[in-house]
């Protein structure tokens, strides 16, 4: 009691298909958004891919590891924009009650004490987020292409005028999913 579970996802999809060579499925859909982001948009700490049976390279016969080298690059996007923009996952809880457009959100603070919020949008499209009072600084990641890990996308402010939380609303680039990374800059007081 009292102590810390670390969970991770092993196996997602089904024995037959799971993770499809590339050549099948170039873009890893299904895979990016509901395993690789679904799992850290839930506090995961990670996944142990299957490739399934009835593909070329399977679980079973699998030679070479570069029949999903695209999915490696989508891992490898996750993993350096957590590293680069300091998102302390580890300290961070599942939030999606602070979505009131049913997106994925994570939230906790940096050492500094202030807020770090993550809204994953499946379909793209506007996100309503309820932001504390304060002064928050935003932009987008892509987690199809890694754009965004160099410099935010469509980066912008959202100030806080008044010391009383409220509902910001931002709109994805395009109507594929994204990553809205959202840090506040100061703490009204």
């Amino acid at each position: 009691m009292g102590r810390s579970w670390v969970v991770a996802c092993d196996e997602p999809g089904d024995a037959q298909h799971s993770l499809l060579p590339d050549k099948e499925d170039p873009n890893h859909d299904n895979a990016r958004k509901n395993a690789l982001w679904g799992v850290l948009m839930a506090g995961g700490a990670g996944i142990e891919w299957y490739f399934g049976y009835q593909h070329a390279e399977s679980e079973l016969t699998c030679q070479d590891w570069r029949s999903r080298d695209r999915v490696w690059a989508l891992c490898r996007y996750a993993s350096r924009f957590i590293k680069q923009y300091r998102i302390p996952f580890w300290d961070m809880f599942v939030a999606n009650h602070l979505s009131s457009t049913g997106d994925w959100v994570l939230s906790g603070q940096q050492d500094s004490g202030e807020r770090v919020i993550l809204v994953y949008l499946k379909q793209g499209g506007r996100s309503e987020v309820r932001l504390p009072s304060g002064d928050f600084d935003f932009g987008w990641f892509n987690p199809r292409t890694g754009s965004g890990l160099e410099k935010l996308i469509n980066p912008g402010n959202n100030s806080g005028n008044g010391h009383r939380p409220r509902i910001a609303s931002f709109t994805a680039p395009d109507e594929k999913d994204w990553i809205l990374l959202i840090k506040q800059t100061n703490q009204d007081r």
